[in-house]
């Protein structure tokens, strides 16, 4: 498996991805000891590579996609971008080269709140992407996306222990992630977000 490659950029250029789109892919040839690597990129991505000199090296995470005629390259400047590209893909419907449009119409981030919000309008601007195929992309994310940013919080345990602490007293992992979702930062410890977590699950 190819995870990565550094070299100096031969060629670049913007793909029509369809003719009812003004949306465009990136195409990147890489050229790595005397060998070209064809490359697909995000437009995002395309913009942010500097290659005003030749002698540029740049570094890109890759994906090699395999399939029986087919081998194709997809390169990302860092590795977050890439595991979202992953998790995609593994959504039945979703290819690799809609996968790269998602990444192409707004910033991580922007795409990552949206679908933390049910918010459709971001993906249905990609080709490919109706309100249907969007909606299944919000089911199959939303709560992995949350989850994410629980444990970027937890960095003293406290929310793997809370959530250890409510499936001990009968409730379901799910609604312990549910509730600690909403309890502020304020509550620290893990016995303060058991307390708080108690008292929001009781009044439901």
């Amino acid at each position: 498996m190819i995870g990565y490659l550094r070299g100096k950029i031969r060629y670049k250029e913007f793909l029509e991805s369809s003719k009812s789109s003004s949306r465009k892919d990136g195409l990147i040839i890489l050229e790595i000891g005397g060998v070209g690597w064809q490359i697909f990129v995000s437009p995002l991505t395309l913009e942010k590579i500097n290659i005003s000199s030749s002698q540029k090296e740049v570094e890109l995470f890759t994906y090699l996609y395999v399939r029986e005629d087919t081998l194709e390259l997809y390169g990302f400047l860092n590795v977050e971008e890439l595991k979202f590209f992953k998790k995609l893909i593994q959504i039945s419907g979703v290819g690799p080269k809609s996968a790269l449009g998602l990444l192409g119409v707004a910033h991580l981030k922007d795409i990552k709140e949206a679908i933390r919000e049910g918010d459709p309008s971001i993906l249905t601007k990609v080709s490919g992407i109706g309100k249907k195929m969007a909606g299944r992309i919000i089911v199959e994310l939303k709560e992995k996306i949350q989850d994410e940013g629980l444990k970027r919080q937890d960095k003293g345990g406290a929310i793997v222990e809370t959530i250890d602490a409510l499936i001990s007293l009968g409730y379901k992992a799910e609604e312990a992630r549910h509730v600690l979702r909403e309890i502020p930062k304020s509550f620290k410890t893990t016995e303060e977000k058991v307390k708080e977590a108690l008292r929001r699950l009781g009044g439901r």
